[in-house]
């Protein structure tokens, strides 16, 4: 019998544009990426303003302090690589669920703004809720609570929100 386990899929508001540039580059630096690459995607990134043009009338300049540019080939990748510490976290620290091979276990799947976790027992509950609101702190991120749903398959005496509450 399969053991009960919860399908927890989160999804975050404006992930792009919820990306600390000081997050950012620790991120690169982590990963070992060269200092000219680094150097190169900060030259991008600094200094940046935006002006808003209001009934023809344009304000600004507007500081940009957090976000990697939509449309840049490049953002999708940076974007990844600032969510891979959120889904390594919980790679370490969740069991997961097994699918198929019985060596072969899957904890969280994520495709661009969309997070989907697999929890297997009521305190999984708490890891999760911490290693979000660690993202969430570090990155600058915001889950969305309107889409982020919960599924309880199974036997489940927990609850079935997603939060743990």
């Amino acid at each position: 019998m399969m053991p009960p386990y919860v399908y927890s899929l989160w999804i975050f508001r404006t992930p792009f544009d919820r990306i600390s540039h000081q997050y950012l580059y620790q991120v690169i630096k982590s990963y070992g990426i060269s200092p000219w690459f680094t150097e190169h995607v900060h030259s991008l990134h600094e200094n940046t303003t935006a002006c808003i043009k209001i009934n023809g009338n344009k304000a600004g300049p507007i500081p940009i302090q957090r976000s990697v540019r939509q449309g840049c080939p490049l953002s999708m990748a940076l974007y990844v690589l600032c969510l891979h510490s959120l889904l390594r976290i919980l790679e370490d620290k969740l069991p997961g669920i097994t699918i198929g091979q019985p060596t072969r276990s899957f904890t969280v799947v994520a495709y661009a703004k969309d997070v989907t976790v697999f929890v297997t027992q009521p305190t999984d509950f708490t890891t999760k809720l911490n290693a979000i609101q660690f993202y969430e702190q570090a990155k600058g991120a915001h889950l969305n609570p309107k889409k982020s749903k919960a599924l309880a398959i199974g036997r489940w005496t927990a609850p079935e929100n997603g939060t743990g509450d």
